[in-house]
């Protein structure tokens, strides 16, 4: 792996292992059960975590788990069905955030690496190239215009994020490719921070807009900071 272990090592922090508990009678549970685990990544200091929307799919709870240890209930702050992603809301304040960059400036070969969640605390790490950027559609809930394929394979549960060796989330990973050798897909980051913005001044589904917020505000949630539990 190109990256250096004292980059991993500083990203550590970022990475959340997320736990869901979905209700047996949500039309996800015959196919994904009712106990899910994932990884998250996160993207403001004032609470938000980007993971994969299967996780937290009809989710009735949601617990974050910190690389330190700390524990924090969260809310699913909005969920983007067409690509995959979802966003998660924690009150905690000052959290280390990730830097985001753009699946734009990756290339063809490009070294990349992910980390990912394997447990509460443990986290593990694995790194490849790029090895396609293009259109990626598949079961209900894939539908990019641009997707990233790599040689990392997943390396703990889908929503760790891709970074690229400068330490800048440019995907979301969500699931390994089979029959693809041991490659892997993410989810640009930019289907995130191209609607930020939208998100955070309206609860309601924007026009033209695939992101469906779930909370009033996601910018005053994110201000409304306040202890772990």
């Amino acid at each position: 792996m190109d990256a250096s272990v004292g980059l991993v090592q500083a990203l550590l922090p970022v990475i959340a292992h997320v736990s869901a508990r979905v209700a047996a009678s949500h039309p996800s549970a015959r196919i994904l059960g009712t106990e899910r685990m994932g990884s998250a990544v996160v993207v403001d200091p004032g609470g938000l975590l980007l993971t994969v929307n299967y996780v937290v799919m009809g989710a009735r709870r949601v617990r974050v788990t910190m690389t330190d240890g700390r524990r924090l209930e969260a809310k699913v702050a909005a969920q983007d069905f067409e690509s995959g992603l979802a966003l998660l809301r924690v009150p905690a304040a000052g959290l280390p955030a990730a830097r985001l960059a753009s699946s734009d400036e990756v290339a063809l070969g490009a070294s990349v690496f992910v980390i990912a969640s394997t447990g509460p605390t443990d986290r593990r790490v694995a790194g490849g190239i790029v090895t396609d950027l293009g259109e990626f559609e598949a079961y209900w809930e894939y539908m990019l215009d641009r997707g990233i394929v790599s040689s990392a394979s997943n390396p703990g549960f889908g929503g760790g994020p891709l970074f690229d060796l400068r330490g800048a989330v440019v995907g979301v990973v969500s699931l390994n490719l089979e029959g693809i050798g041991r490659e892997s897909l993410a989810i640009p980051v930019e289907y995130f921070t191209r609607h930020r913005s939208e998100l955070q001044r309206s609860c309601r589904q924007a026009p033209r807009l695939n992101w469906r917020a779930c909370t009033c505000s996601l910018h005053s949630s994110a201000k409304g900071s306040g202890g772990s539990s």
